[in-house]
């Protein structure tokens, strides 16, 4: 185990680093063996829709593609997420999977759609003649971080600020060094940790699965949100997955897209105001 190989003032850091940041979330674990239907929480492939709403479509008039869609009732989770129903994800098909840098709330080229119920009645073959596109990474024409449709299964985690988190785990460990040992010359966890401690830490936290609703969010590059930001939680959080040797998702080279909400917003099911970003390495 990792932990019993910290020294123990590495194990009270990162002890205390855990009690101060601790929060749940809700892990995706992806099912490669099943076959995605329609009502499967599920990463790209045929969406489920009701008929009688409007599809979303992009700026241009296009049909977006599905990202992601969670069934609240098949996947349970707790409050502030909803308790039933189905939120979904939407993307434009190009090269940059609907986000603008300038308008990262504008859901004009991406958009989040929450059915508060679930019409079973509801089949394929009813959606394919809608015209509804699916995403199944096969389509070349489509620029998509979906590379291949795949279930998955919302697991319920505690959760913490790791290195994965770098910019907001080098300040945490700070903090922590300084309260417990009075530590002031460090510059950086690496630093406080020593190389060997917080490599230990790295190949146990870092390249962990990151893909999750609520909990702390990750970056490869940094947070695009300013201080104080009323997007103040992570509402979804999809990574580059690989699931068995086989590549799921891929945002450019090895990303992470990221959806932020007001808590407000989020306990009221309030999907309007929601803040996007994905970044790569």
């Amino acid at each position: 185990m990792m932990h019993e190989k910290l020294n123990e003032r590495s194990r009270q850091i990162l002890d205390e680093i855990k009690r101060r940041t601790s929060t749940t979330a809700y892990q995706l674990e992806f099912d490669t063996e099943s076959a995605p239907t329609i009502f499967d929480s599920k990463v790209g492939g045929l969406p489920y829709w009701d008929p009688a709403k409007t599809y979303p479509t992009d700026s241009n008039g296009k049909k977006m593609f599905l990202l992601a869609q969670i069934n609240f009732d098949q996947d349970k989770a707790e409050s502030p997420l909803p308790q039933s129903g189905m939120l979904q994800f939407f993307i434009g098909g190009e090269e940059m999977y609907g986000l603008d840098l300038d308008h990262p709330t504008e859901q004009k080229d991406w958009r989040i759609v929450y059915h508060e119920k679930v019409d079973a009645s509801v089949t394929a073959e009813t959606v394919e003649a809608m015209g509804i596109p699916s995403n199944n990474g096969d389509d070349e024409e489509v620029d998509s971080p979906v590379f291949r449709s795949c279930v998955f299964r919302l697991v319920k985690q505690d959760t913490w600020i790791g290195p994965h988190n770098w910019e907001r785990f080098d300040e945490l460990t700070l903090e922590v060094a300084e309260d417990l040992f009075g530590e002031t010359e460090a510059e950086s966890a690496n630093e406080v940790f020593g190389e060997d401690q917080y490599a230990l830490l790295e190949e146990e936290y870092f390249y962990s699965e990151n893909s999750q609703l609520l909990g702390h969010p990750f970056f490869t590059q940094e947070d695009v949100r300013e201080e104080g930001s009323r997007y103040d939680t992570l509402l979804f959080q999809l990574d580059s997955e690989t699931v068995d040797e086989e590549e799921i998702t891929m945002w450019g080279d090895c990303g992470v897209g990221n959806f932020f909400i007001n808590a407000e917003d989020l306990k009221n099911l309030d999907f309007s105001n929601v803040l996007y970003n994905w970044d790569c390495c």
